[in-house]
C-alpha cells in the first residue's frame, strides 16, 4: 500500500557515504585535486570504508562483497566491469526512491475530503529537513512540535493527531529526529501518514481519525536579520518597533506556544504574555514569568528573535515582484536603489519583448558593476534574454562567458 519504504532509502544513504566518482573522468579529476592539495586520498578512502564496511555488507548484493573485503570497492583500481555494475545497481536504488516519492505525491490527491485545503497541502508537501522539538502522547491524541525546515515558508508547525495508531520500523521516534520524506493517504476514511526520519533512521507510520496543523511564520520585519543585527538591547527594540501592531505574536518554545499581548502593550519593548507575564533579561539571556514559574526563553537576543513568530504569513520579498511603469525602468535600472533595480529587472524579465534596447544596455551595465561573487545573476539573465531572442550579436559576444 505504501510507496515510501525505509529500506531503499537506507541503502542509497549508505552507498552515498562511499562518495564514489561515477566515471573515469571524475576519478582523474579527483586524483589530480588530491595530488595538488597534498591529500592522501587512498588512506582517506580506506578509513571511510573501514568505518562503514559492516553496513555495506548488509545492503550490497553478494557480487560486491569480495571488493569490500579486499578494500577496492571505493578505490580507483576497482575493476572497470565491477564499478560499472556497482553504479548501475546504485542507479536502480535511486530510481526506486524517485518512483516512491512520486507515488507518495500522487497518493495525497484523495485526502481533500478529510482535511481542509491548507492541511492537505502541508501534509502532501511534508516538512523535509524539519526537526522534531517535542512530542506529547495522550490517550487519544498525539501532538508533534517541529521546525518546518528550509523548504517551507512556515517556521514552526504543531501537528495534532486524533485517535492515533502508530507503527515503528527501527527505533522509536525521539526528540531531535529529522523529517526527510513523507507520504499521506486516505485509508478507509482516516488519514494515514508515513514519515522517513533520520538521525536515527526510522520508518514511522500513523493512522488518525483527524489531523490539524498550527502554522507559525517569521515576521516580515525579521526577514533580513542575522545575529549581528540584534546584539544590543537598543537594536532588539528597534526591530520590535517594526512589527505589525495588529498581528498576533507568540513565543514558540520546544514544549509550548505562548500567546503574547499586542506589541503596543509590551513592557520596555519586551514581549508580555497574554496572561500578563513579562519577559525580562538576566545578562544576555531572556526569561519569562509563566504559569508562576521562571521560564528560560532564549540564551540571547538572537535566539529570542528566532522564537518570536506570528500566525499570519507576509511575503518579505513581495515588493520585488511589483512591476515598474515603463517611464521608471531606465532610471531604476541604472540607479543605486537596489530595490528599484531589482523590480526593474523583474519587470523586464517577465516581458522582454517590449524593451530589447534597454535590456541590452542594462545587461552590459550590470556586468560592469557586478562583483565576482554575484555572477550567477549574469548567467540567469543572459540565458533568459538570449532564449527570448532580444539580445544583439554584440551583447551576446560581450556576455559569451555567461551563456
Amino acid at each position: 500500500m505504501w510507496s515510501l519504504k525505509l529500506e531503499p532509502i537506507s541503502r542509497a544513504n549508505i552507498i552515498n557515504l562511499l562518495n564514489l566518482p561515477e566515471s573515469e573522468e571524475e576519478w582523474s579529476r579527483l586524483l589530480m585535486e588530491e595530488a595538488e592539495q597534498g591529500i592522501d586520498g587512498t588512506a582517506m578512502r580506506e578509513q571511510r570504508l573501514a568505518a562503514m564496511s559492516e553496513q555495506l555488507l548488509q545492503v550490497l548484493p553478494d557480487r560486491f562483497h569480495p571488493y569490500v573485503h579486499d578494500g577496492t570497492i571505493n578505490q580507483p583500481n576497482l575493476e572497470a566491469a565491477v564499478r560499472e555494475d556497482l553504479l548501475q545497481w546504485y542507479q536502480e536504488q535511486r530510481q526506486q526512491i524517485t518512483a516512491s516519492i512520486e507515488g507518495a505525491w500522487q497518493a495525497a490527491e484523495s485526502l481533500e475530503e478529510l482535511v481542509d485545503e491548507q492541511t492537505c497541502k502541508l501534509l502532501q508537501e511534508g516538512f523535509h529537513d524539519g526537526q522534531l522539538l517535542h512530542q506529547l502522547n495522550q490517550a487519544d491524541k498525539l501532538t508533534l512540535r517541529l521546525t518546518a525546515g528550509g523548504f517551507n515558508r512556515e517556521r514552526y508547525v504543531t501537528i495534532h493527531f486524533e485517535n492515533p495508531q502508530i507503527e515503528y520500523k527501527g527505533t522509536e521516534l525521539r526528540i531531535g529526529c529529522w523529517w526527510i520524506y513523507s507520504e499521506v493517504r486516505n485509508i478507509e476514511g482516516k488519514i494515514g501518514l508515513r514519515v522517513i526520519w533520520d538521525m536515527p533512521e526510522l520508518e514511522w507510520t500513523i493512522i488518525a481519525s483527524s489531523v490539524s496543523i498550527e502554522c507559525y511564520y517569521k515576521p516580515k520585519a525579521f526577514a533580513d536579520l542575522n545575529g549581528y543585527d540584534v546584539q544590543s538591547m537598543d537594536a532588539l527594540l528597534a526591530v520590535f518597533a517594526k512589527l505589525e501592531p495588529t498581528f498576533n505574536y507568540y513565543l514558540y518554545t520546544d514544549t509550548e506556544t505562548i500567546e503574547l499581548l499586542p506589541t503596543a502593550k509590551w513592557q520596555e519593548g519586551l514581549p508580555i504574555t497574554a496572561s500578563g507575564e513579562s519577559c525580562y533579561m538576566i545578562g544576555e539571556a531572556v526569561y519569562c514569568k509563566h504559569n508562576n514559574k521562571e521560564l528560560h526563553i532564549a540564551d540571547n537576543s538572537w535566539e529570542l528573535i528566532k522564537k518570536l513568530v506570528t500566525d499570519i504569513y507576509e511575503d518579505p520579498y513581495e515588493i520585488f515582484s511589483i512591476p515598474l511603469p515603463d517611464e521608471e525602468l531606465e532610471g531604476a535600472l541604472f540607479g543605486d536603489d537596489l530595490v528599484l533595480r531589482t523590480r526593474a529587472w523583474n519587470t523586464l524579465y517577465n516581458d522582454p519583448q517590449r524593451h530589447p534596447d534597454l535590456i541590452n544596455r542594462g545587461l552590459l551595465h550590470l556586468k560592469a558593476v557586478t562583483p565576482d561573487n554575484g555572477e550567477l545573476i549574469l548567467y540567469v539573465y543572459t540565458g533568459h534574454f538570449s532564449r527570448a531572442g532580444v539580445l544583439t550579436d554584440s551583447t551576446l559576444a560581450e556576455m559569451k562567458e555567461f551563456s
